[in-house]
């Protein structure tokens, strides 16, 4: 008899910087959802991976055995952005495999989500130009200029609307308990057990203090965390000793993402049938 495949059932696809890390790792503690340790697979779109990024999962077998024991939860999932970011191509790969898929999507305030990821990259040593510079002419400027509305558009065309959930990163830090109910209810599991869950985080914020401070966590972001098994309390304090608080941003540069985003959150709201203030915290 050939043995079963266990696929996952759901996906967080997106967007990066918009609290997927914090989502993930909230569901994993319900007993009914199996979230595999490796956050972003990829498997989906290995093949347009970012040459740059490692624990890419390139293999069908290699991406089954991130769920092999997890047979027995009602809900299976990942966490990968690269999903959002490559939506020409993932929305049909994963409703070949998996029809019935259900998929989770949250949104930040695009401004703020794109000095999110600039900071990210800073701090990984990928980034040198200053924001306002970067937004506007550094190699990852594609990353920091990230719009909604089409990668919305093409799950809603090939999920349909009641597979696909739209959440906002607002309500993930003012109401996460509200958020994870509103997750219980469209993955259909037990809504009780995520008022219990642990919120919480690790992903740091800030920038490196030094050259130094930069080439710790470069290595840091290089080594699995098993190979550094050290307690939450130290990994804090060190996070703490290796990064400066988070500047504020350019003017500049929030002046030249507004029409670029503007344009996109309007088109966002027709489609979705809805204002979206929380898009535009920090105008």
């Amino acid at each position: 008899m050939a043995e079963v495949e266990i696929w996952p059932n759901f996906f967080i696809v997106g967007v990066a910087k918009a609290g997927t890390t914090s989502l993930a790792s909230w569901l994993r503690q319900h007993p009914d959802v199996f979230i595999p340790s490796l956050k972003e697979p990829r498997y989906f779109s290995h093949d347009l991976a970012d040459p740059g990024i490692h624990n890419v999962v390139r293999t069908k077998a290699a991406y089954l055995a991130l769920f092999a024991k997890a047979q027995n939860y009602k809900a299976r999932g990942e966490a990968s952005t690269s999903y959002f970011t490559h939506w020409r191509y993932v929305p049909e790969r994963i409703k070949k495999v998996i029809p019935e898929a259900k998929i989770i999507i949250i949104l930040r305030d695009p401004v703020e989500r794109a000095y999110s990821a600039y900071l990210m990259l800073v701090r990984g040593g990928r980034e040198t130009l200053p924001f306002f510079e970067a937004v506007r002419k550094s190699p990852f400027a594609s990353r920091y200029c990230t719009t909604y509305a089409e990668p919305i558009r093409k799950y809603l065309e090939v999920f349909g609307r009641e597979r696909v959930l739209i959440l906002m990163f607002e309500d993930l830090k003012k109401n996460p308990y509200g958020l994870l109910k509103d997750v219980a209810r469209f993955l259909g599991i037990d809504e009780e057990p995520m008022m219990n869950v642990n919120l919480s985080v690790e992903n740091p914020g800030g920038v490196p203090r030094g050259r130094v401070s930069r080439l710790i966590l470069d290595l840091r972001r290089r080594i699995p965390v098993a190979v550094l098994p050290l307690p939450k309390t130290w990994k804090s304090t060190v996070r703490r000793i290796l990064l400066s608080p988070k500047p504020p941003m350019d003017p500049r540069a929030i002046e030249y993402l507004r029409p670029i985003f503007e344009a996109d959150l309007q088109e966002l709201e027709k489609l979705l049938g809805r204002s979206l203030p929380e898009l535009r915290k920090v105008w």
